[in-house]
């Protein structure tokens, strides 16, 4: 009895350490409590004049009315409050003569942002964000002798982002946008050996999860854009010699994007709920006139009222939502070659009021959704051509879209 006791005891004593080491090892939570309020109006302006650059010129406007970056090696907690009324606006106007290699020029105006990024533990985030304010970027690029040009200008009015490797999300995304969003890319290239990228992006709400690793990610959100409002997105894109050219035009009322590598995503159920309203007028315009080229001219305007994309690698997909469309959706895409070019002109122009996408490779997929519309869809696609190796052109517009995807075997890297 008495060697039992001793047994008993040290026993008892080996727990006692082991508790107190793995409780001395653990990792408290990172907590963030944020509340953000921008009443001023917010402007930058970006002036570059280079006469010859050997290498390269690049340059970056960017307004912001909050912005939140959260970075945790560990579990975290977050709850995030972001109010912007005044407008945040950026203007950029890059002109260069002779550039050895490239010319870039990044825009981007942005009401409320907010970046949560949490690994080796669980990560929870509550985000609420709200815009009234006019939100513009303008980025005007002239460049007149150089290999390649890139011109990136977005506009957004919220933009929130939750990202996890190695633990579970929880997340949830209240955002709402009341005001106009208006994005404008315009290149101006006469003689550039490589390419020409031009593309400008406008959103009301944008909402994104992300998770890697063998636990699952619960997201949830509501998004609403008000009527009378609207957000816009323009490329226009001038250029007389070149060899390839990606010239594009994309506007979305509300995004939510949910992805998954090697473990549940769901979105929209267990407990949360997806609601998205988009009341604003979206419009995306793509303008190509080009003399020559000898590669691909890749030119395309893709409106979306509301728009969900859900996938999974490795594990199931979850998915429950209601989308209601009310606004106008237009596309409008042209492309004029004026020259004798032996490359391929593709173009396209997509309207659609609601859509979602889900998949689950390696995995089961569940889906219950709801799409009304009751907005317009107008998909436009010009193309005039003078001498061209080959011409694709599409026009697609659609009230309500919905796809739904499973393949197995399809683990995650």
């Amino acid at each position: 009895m008495k060697k039992l006791a001793t047994f008993l005891l040290g026993i008892a004593a080996w727990f006692a350490v082991s508790f107190m080491a793995n409780a001395q090892d653990a990792v408290p939570p990172t907590s963030e409590t944020i509340d953000q309020v921008n009443l001023g109006d917010v402007f930058s302006n970006l002036e570059v004049h280079v006469d010859w650059a050997e290498d390269r010129v690049d340059a970056a406007g960017t307004s912001v009315g909050n912005s939140f970056t959260g970075l945790a090696d560990g579990p975290v907690s977050a709850d995030i409050t972001q109010t912007n009324s005044g407008a945040v606006e950026t203007e950029s106007d890059v002109w260069t003569g002779e550039v050895g290699h490239e010319v870039t020029s990044t825009s981007s105006a942005i009401a409320n942002t907010s970046v949560i990024a949490g690994q080796n533990g669980d990560t929870y985030a509550n985000v609420v964000q709200s815009n009234t304010g006019p939100v513009q970027a303008i980025n005007e690029l002239d460049a007149q002798l150089t290999w390649a040009t890139t011109n990136q200008t977005t506009a957004s009015a919220n933009v929130s982002e939750v990202s996890g490797q190695g633990g579970t999300i929880t997340s949830f995304h209240e955002q709402s946008a009341d005001s106009d969003v208006f994005a404008f890319a315009n290149s101006v290239v006469p003689d550039a050996d490589g390419y020409v990228t031009n593309v400008s992006t406008a959103a009301g709400n944008s909402a994104s999860n992300r998770n890697t690793g063998s636990a699952s990610a619960f997201n949830g959100a509501v998004q609403t854009t008000a009527q009378g409002t609207s957000i816009a997105a323009v490329a226009d894109a001038d250029i007389g010699t070149t060899q390839d050219i990606t010239n594009a035009a994309s506007a979305a009322g509300n995004q939510i994007s949910a992805e998954n590598i090697d473990a549940v995503v769901d979105v929209g159920s267990e407990g949360s709920e997806t609601f998205q309203f988009n009341g604003a007028q979206v419009e995306a315009d793509a303008f190509t006139q080009v003399a020559t080229f000898d590669g691909i001219a890749a030119s395309s305007a893709n409106g979306v009222g509301n728009s969900i994309h859900s996938n999974s690698y490795g594990g199931d997909t979850h998915l429950e939502n209601l989308q209601n469309n009310a606004g106008n959706v237009t596309s409008t895409v042209t492309l004029n070659s004026t020259g004798f070019s032996g490359g391929a002109g593709i173009t396209s122009s997509s309207a659609i009021g609601n859509s979602i996408s889900a998949s689950a490779n390696g995995g089961a997929l569940g889906a219950r959704t709801e799409q009304f519309n009751a907005g317009n869809t107008t998909a436009r696609t010009n193309v005039t051509a003078a001498h061209i190796g080959s011409a694709t052109s599409t026009a697609t517009a659609i009230g309500n879209a919905a796809t739904f995807s499973t393949r197995a075997n399809a683990g995650g890297s």
